[in-house]
Protein backbone atom coordinates (compact mmCIF):
# COMPACT_ATOMS: atom_id res chain seq x y z
CA UNK A 1 0.00 0.00 0.00
CA UNK A 2 1.23 3.51 -0.80
CA UNK A 3 1.26 6.46 1.86
CA UNK A 4 -1.05 8.93 1.68
CA UNK A 5 2.42 11.20 1.79
CA UNK A 6 4.00 9.73 -1.11
CA UNK A 7 3.71 11.08 -4.43
CA UNK A 8 2.59 8.62 -7.15
CA UNK A 9 4.44 9.31 -10.74
CA UNK A 10 4.47 7.36 -14.07
CA UNK A 11 7.49 6.39 -15.58
CA UNK A 12 6.58 9.05 -18.71
CA UNK A 13 6.44 11.58 -15.66
CA UNK A 14 9.57 10.46 -14.23
CA UNK A 15 11.80 10.59 -17.49
CA UNK A 16 10.04 14.15 -18.39
CA UNK A 17 11.56 15.44 -15.38
CA UNK A 18 14.68 14.16 -16.15
CA UNK A 19 14.19 11.69 -12.93
CA UNK A 20 14.89 8.65 -14.83
CA UNK A 21 16.25 7.68 -18.32
CA UNK A 22 13.96 6.54 -21.70
CA UNK A 23 13.78 2.78 -20.92
CA UNK A 24 15.95 1.02 -23.77
CA UNK A 25 15.39 -2.40 -25.71
CA UNK A 26 16.47 -4.35 -22.90
CA UNK A 27 20.06 -5.44 -21.11
CA UNK A 28 22.29 -7.54 -23.83
CA UNK A 29 25.02 -7.65 -20.86
CA UNK A 30 26.09 -10.15 -18.38
CA UNK A 31 24.22 -7.80 -15.53
CA UNK A 32 20.69 -9.01 -15.68
CA UNK A 33 18.52 -10.94 -13.29
CA UNK A 34 18.34 -14.31 -13.53
CA UNK A 35 15.41 -16.36 -13.14
CA UNK A 36 16.68 -17.64 -9.59
CA UNK A 37 16.85 -14.11 -8.68
CA UNK A 38 12.93 -13.80 -8.98
CA UNK A 39 10.61 -14.32 -5.74
CA UNK A 40 6.99 -14.48 -5.58
CA UNK A 41 6.67 -12.05 -2.53
CA UNK A 42 8.48 -9.46 -0.50
CA UNK A 43 8.95 -5.78 -1.06
CA UNK A 44 9.86 -4.07 -4.58
CA UNK A 45 12.73 -2.46 -4.60
CA UNK A 46 13.76 0.21 -7.44
CA UNK A 47 17.15 0.99 -8.63
CA UNK A 48 17.59 4.22 -9.92
CA UNK A 49 21.03 5.31 -10.88
CA UNK A 50 21.94 9.19 -11.69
Amino acid sequence: MISKEWKEYTVQELIDMKMLEEPLDGNHGNLHPKISDYVTSGVLLLLLII
